[in-house]
């Protein structure tokens, strides 16, 4: 998913760039094709702490609650192929080019195509000389232990095209519209088709807007509005002669506009079960012994102190109670008290 963010690294471009060609090589394979392989090892700056650095570096994957920047140079300016590699981590961590958000993925989906253990991530646009590439993602369970970064210059349509949601929540009313922006860089011998395609409900599709790129060095840019018309789950494309540009956008639909009736009286409350978290041992817990605690707000129950998540150790503590509902399938309120102390 993509936003805006800015970020710039604290040091000269003459050593950024001296700093980067020792660390990785520029291929230029068969005609138009740049490959730009990332030594995964040899971020310029990090979030991560000294100690956990030198833990990552005697590995092969990077990972940790923070961020990695790397310093990319480009040999032209235009649209490359963001390939990542990791360990088949199943969660969502954040790209940044040049301080600005490109996507927030998956690393292990392969719908724009997989090389070996690399797959597509996004298209971004690099200018000719050094740019800045981020990895992040500052929350458990941290970065998703990847081990190889290529970006790649290719002749394909499908790389050439970046596109950029305006509203990355994925959430809509019905009848709401979804604005992508999209930029193509043309082909100097082939002109191509840009296809935005909504499919809703699922299996079933039709073009949205279509759009003809003609041969040439120029870029095309504008918009397009997606209507979201009916209820329910929705997914758009954007293809290139055919081909997925980015990988599918999901968005939900909801109907905000018909009320449900309310009763005119109030429902009767049946107590079912009270939990004294002070008198009541936890009927689970883990990663630290809970523990009653005393302040301003009152006595209280609270966790171990295991708090916060850092590379290689438990998650934070935590403790749980039982809720004994005596049917299921019905309506229960539940009224919790804690304490505001913080």
């Amino acid at each position: 998913m993509m936003s805006g963010l800015n970020s710039r690294l604290g040091v000269q471009a003459l050593c950024a760039i001296s700093l980067f060609c020792c660390l990785t090589t520029i291929i230029r394979a068969q005609g138009q094709e740049i490959r730009i392989p990332v030594e995964v090892m040899s971020f310029v700056k990090t979030s991560l702490p000294e100690t956990e650095v030198a833990t990552v570096k005697k590995g092969q994957h990077v990972y940790g609650n923070g961020w990695v920047e790397y310093t990319v140079t480009a040999p032209e300016a235009g649209a490359y192929e963001l390939w990542i590699a990791s360990n088949g981590s199943t969660w969502e961590q954040r790209y940044l080019v040049n301080g600005v958000v490109v996507a927030e993925t998956r690393a292990d989906r392969a719908e724009l195509g997989k090389q070996g253990a690399l797959a597509k991530i996004v298209n971004v646009e690099l200018r000719a000389g050094a740019n800045t590439l981020r990895v992040f993602r500052d929350w458990f369970p941290g970065l998703a232990w990847f081990n190889q970064i290529t970006l790649r210059r290719a002749s394909e349509p499908a790389a050439r095209i970046i596109v950029a949601p305006r509203n990355t929540s994925g959430y809509y009313r019905r009848g709401e519209t979804v604005t992508l922006d999209l930029r193509a860089e043309a082909l100097p011998q082939q002109a191509y088709t840009v296809d935005v395609v909504l499919e809703a409900p699922p299996g079933k599709t039709r073009v949205v807007k279509s759009i003809a790129i003609p041969a040439g060095t120029n870029w095309g840019k504008g918009s397009v509005a997606v209507a979201l018309e009916s209820e329910g789950a929705a997914t758009i494309h954007v293809l290139a002669n055919g081909a997925e540009a980015m990988r599918p956008f999901q968005v939900y639909a909801f109907e905000t506009r018909q009320h449900p009736v309310m009763p005119t009286t109030e429902a009767a409350w049946d107590l079912v079960q009270t939990i004294d978290c002070t008198q009541q041992r936890p009927d689970f817990f883990g990663n630290g012994e809970p523990r009653l605690a005393q302040s301003t707000a009152g006595r209280y129950l609270e966790s171990g102190a295991n708090g916060v998540y850092t590379v290689q150790s438990r998650q934070a503590s935590w403790f749980a109670y039982t809720v004994k509902t005596p049917d299921l399938g019905q309506w229960y309120r539940m009224d919790i008290e804690y304490p505001d102390d913080d």
